[in-house]
This record gives C-alpha cells, structure tokens and sequence, in this order.
C-alpha cells in the first residue's frame, strides 16, 4: 500500500484549457474512475501500462487561462505523467508536492512562496494539530519559540534553521509521552 502524495499541478495557457477539457469530458462520463490519471495519458495518445500515473484528481479549477489540478499521488510527485502531459500539450505543469510519511516536500515552482510547513500541537487552547505554512526560516524559528515557551535571540539568520530544529527535537523529547509534538517540514526545488 503505497503512502499518498498531495500533488498540485498549475499550468497556464492553451494547454491549461486542452487539459481541462480533457478533465470535463472524463467527468461527464460518469465512469466511476473517470478522475484517475490514466485516462488522461490515454486520450493523448499514451499507454497507461507502460507510464507510471498511479493517482486521481481530488478537484481541479480553471481560471483566466491557468489550470490547478489536485491530486493525490502514489509515493511522490508523477514526473513520468507531469512530463508526458508537457511534451503532448507542448506546455510545462508546475507542481507542488507533500508526502509527509516519507519526508518529502518538493516544488518545481521557481516563485513558491511558503518554503516552510510548521506542523504541530501543543496542547494549548485544545489544540489538536496545525499546519502553518512560512516564508522564512525567521518566521519558523519565531513560531517554533513560541511553541516551546522559550525567547530566542534572533542574531544570526544562518542559524535561525538550526535553533529552531533544536528546540523542536527537545520539545518532541520531552512531550514524547503526549500527544504534543513539532514537525518542521523544508520544500526542496526541483529544476526540471
């Protein structure tokens, strides 16, 4: 059984719009399966068999031209399929992908925003878990301080990952026996 993937796929342009259309004709088909992604490689002209494509469209939205697709994948992010779809629509998809199970936090996206992905409870307030996504490795170590209840000194910026890592593997340590925890996640840019 495979650990899935949240994977979001955005394009823009003509492709976006074939794309789309492809998506619409698979869901006015009623086929019980019409979100899986193999439909898609096969009404391009592919075989499903030979192209790994294991995963299916949560939802998808068309506007002004740019397409985001949600999905959830099998493992990781389907680059076989993303470059399949990019080569017969003579576009590129960009992607984000979280697959916390096996660590992975990875975008193509040249422009992301959020690097960062704070998941955590603390036990304040019932809190039963939060995901917070950040810009800087500042703002982690900022929320991951005031996780723990402990000031911190923000002097250097290249260390700010470090401390913030630190006060999170003590916190876990010292929560172990709670639901309590901090997970601190860093997307890696693929250049594709």
């Amino acid at each position: 059984m495979p650990n899935w993937c949240s994977t979001r796929y955005r394009l823009t342009g003509e492709g976006a719009v074939k794309l789309n259309n492809l998506i619409e004709e698979n869901k006015r088909s009623e086929k019980e399966n019409w979100d899986w992604l193999g439909h898609i490689v096969r009404q391009l002209g592919g075989d499903e068999g030979k192209l790994y494509c294991r995963g299916w469209i949560s939802d998808y939205e068309l506007k002004d031209d740019e397409l985001t697709i949600y999905c959830e994948t099998a493992w990781g992010e389907l680059n076989e399929w993303r470059e399949f779809v990019n080569k017969k629509l003579d576009t590129h998809i960009y992607y984000v992908a979280e697959e916390p199970g096996n660590e992975v936090y990875v975008t193509n996206e040249p422009d992301f925003e959020y690097w960062y992905q704070v998941d955590y409870a603390d036990g304040v307030d019932g809190n039963c878990g939060t995901i917070v996504e950040l810009k800087t490795a500042r703002e982690v170590l900022e929320l991951v301080s005031k996780v723990c209840g402990v000031e911190v000194s923000y002097a250097d910026e290249k260390q700010y990952m470090k401390i913030a890592e630190t006060l999170a593997d003590k916190f876990n340590e010292d929560n172990e026996d709670s639901d309590n925890y901090i997970y601190i996640h860093e997307y890696e840019f693929e250049d594709d």
